[in-house]
């Protein structure tokens, strides 16, 4: 359960302030102002779209669940370490070939490389196996993580059993509500909210895109009618976190990475 999981008492931060606080230290103990904190954000946010790429690219394509549990390993890594300590082009798919061991998606290590490709896929694979250890260290062997992909797909069960809404209304609930939670996996709101608080927010931002004024989700919810306010608050504060966001360019990610290879290249030469 998730009100006894160390996804609550070691991973779920109480505010954003607290977050920029932990990372702006981590960024500070080991910058050489060779790049910026916001040029650190964008960096850390094109490797989450790579994550998210990577996982539907895979044959057969990686589940959505997993995908969610590769994305909070490199969210949580980069709560306490900078890019710095923990290159993100060496611990992206260290993140996703963890997540399919403790998800049970079976795939070895040559299989999950083919999808790669490339002549530099062996390496890939040896960097991979060279960091696995160090990343279940820096995520203090805390594995288990609870998605908002089971409390959406609750939500659904009881969307169709309480309500009169067409079944083709509902489908185009679902897709709007998963293609929420697939963009809030690059936003922090995995670290500072609950799941089923996700689950929620996304099938409400469903519902206002798709015209839909009455608020079903929460009478299909398990709060209090005297919390509905509060919920409704935290559910607004999910959404306008997730709205927000905004990937950087590519270009602008491989300059910001150039940067860190450029000074460390320098360094190995001296």
């Amino acid at each position: 359960m998730f009100s006894e999981s160390t996804q609550l008492s070691q991973w779920t931060f109480s505010s954003k302030e607290e977050v920029f606080s932990l990372r702006l230290k981590a960024f500070n103990r080991n910058n050489d102002l060779l790049i910026t904190f916001d040029e650190q954000h964008a960096l850390l946010l094109h490797y989450d779209l790579l994550i998210r790429e990577f996982c539907d690219s895979f044959k057969p394509p990686i589940p959505r669940t997993t995908m969610a549990t590769a994305c909070a390993y490199f969210k949580r890594l980069y709560v306490h370490h900078s890019v710095f300590e923990c290159s993100p082009q060496s611990y992206y798919l260290t993140c996703v070939y963890l997540a399919c061991k403790v998800d049970e998606f079976n795939v070895n290590i040559n299989d999950f490389i083919k999808c790669i490709g490339g002549q530099n896929a062996s390496q890939v694979a040896n960097t991979i196996l060279q960091t696995e250890l160090d990343l279940l260290i820096r995520l203090r062997f805390c594995l288990i993580v609870h998605s908002p992909y089971r409390p959406l797909e609750g939500l659904f069960i009881s969307l169709k059993q309480a309500s009169s809404l067409p079944l083709d209304v509902i489908c185009g609930l679902r897709n709007r509500a998963e293609n929420f939670l697939l963009w809030s996996l690059a936003t922090d709101v995995g670290i500072l909210f609950p799941p089923s608080q996700i689950a929620l927010a996304a099938l409400h931002y469903a519902a206002t895109k798709s015209n839909i004024r009455e608020k079903i989700w929460f009478h299909m919810s398990c709060y209090d009618e005297n919390n509905f306010s509060k919920i409704e608050k935290i559910i607004e504060d999910i959404v306008v976190i997730v709205k927000e966001l905004k990937l950087p360019a590519k270009e602008e990610a491989l300059s910001i990475l150039n940067k860190i290879n450029c000074n460390s290249s320098c360094n190995v030469g001296t």
